[in-house]
This record gives C-alpha cells, structure tokens and sequence, in this order.
C-alpha cells in the first residue's frame, strides 16, 4: 500500500481527521467549503469599502469562477483555508 506524506500543520490535521472517520471525501467538502468562504468574505469585503456592485460580483465571480482554485482545493491543497485565514 502506498502511503503519501502530508504536510499539513496540526490543527488542519485535525480539521481532517473526519476524513478518515466519516467519509474519505470530508477534506474535498472541507476545502469547498472554505473555497466558498473566501468568496463570501470578498464580497463582504468590497462592500464594507463601498466597492460598486457590479465590480464587487465580478471580483467574486472570477474567485469563485476560476478553475485553477477549485481544482487545486478539491486536490487537498489547504491554500484556500490559509487564504480564507487572511480574509
């Protein structure tokens, strides 16, 4: 059996640990949903600076939209959590 090292920090390890307890696909939601998040936070964030609405939409569309970042946070990569950390 191969087994792949991860190098995630420990509380995003046990933010994991369902993965392996509920359902082998828990971090792929988990990293969606933070996907989603940052999103919300975008457009909470250009509102509070009273950014106009259609450019606030298509800044949030073109985060949502993106394949690059929907694919890497469905692959395990935690970029999306650190990001919606700095949100």
């Amino acid at each position: 059996m191969y087994l792949r090292s991860c190098c995630y920090s420990p509380p995003l390890a046990f933010f994991l640990v369902p993965n392996t307890i509920l359902h082998r696909s828990w971090g792929k939601f988990f990293f969606s949903a933070a996907d989603l998040l940052v999103g919300l936070f975008i457009r909470a964030i250009l509102k509070l600076c009273r950014v106009p609405e259609n450019l606030s939409m298509i800044s949030v569309m073109a985060w949502l939209f993106n394949p690059f970042t929907f694919t890497i946070g469905t692959r395990g990569n935690c970029d999306t959590v650190s990001q919606l950390f700095v949100l």
